[in-house]
């Protein structure tokens, strides 16, 4: 298991399954800055993407509300026309 700063690591399979979405999901977030990846050399053969498990709550929260405007304020993630 890796640490930083004293937080878990996890490996992007383990974030989908604790955020129960796919694999694929976890690399749009990391390729839209929403999660920020950690690279770290395994065994001194390759280098691994992990993020803060921490991150989890974080993006369920993010989901769950929908985007933020540029002020950092909550929006819904669906704007329902007015019925005229």
């Amino acid at each position: 298991m890796y640490t930083a700063d004293g937080e878990e690591l996890i490996n992007s399979a383990e974030l989908a399954r604790r955020l129960n979405v796919d694999p694929s999901a976890v690399r749009r977030y990391e390729q839209t800055g929403k999660i920020v990846p950690y690279s770290v050399s395994y065994r001194g053969l390759r280098r691994v993407t992990l993020f803060r498990a921490s991150e989890v709550d974080r993006l369920k929260r993010m989901r769950r509300q929908g985007p933020e405007d540029t002020q950092g304020n909550s929006r819904p993630a669906m704007l329902v026309a007015a019925q005229a």
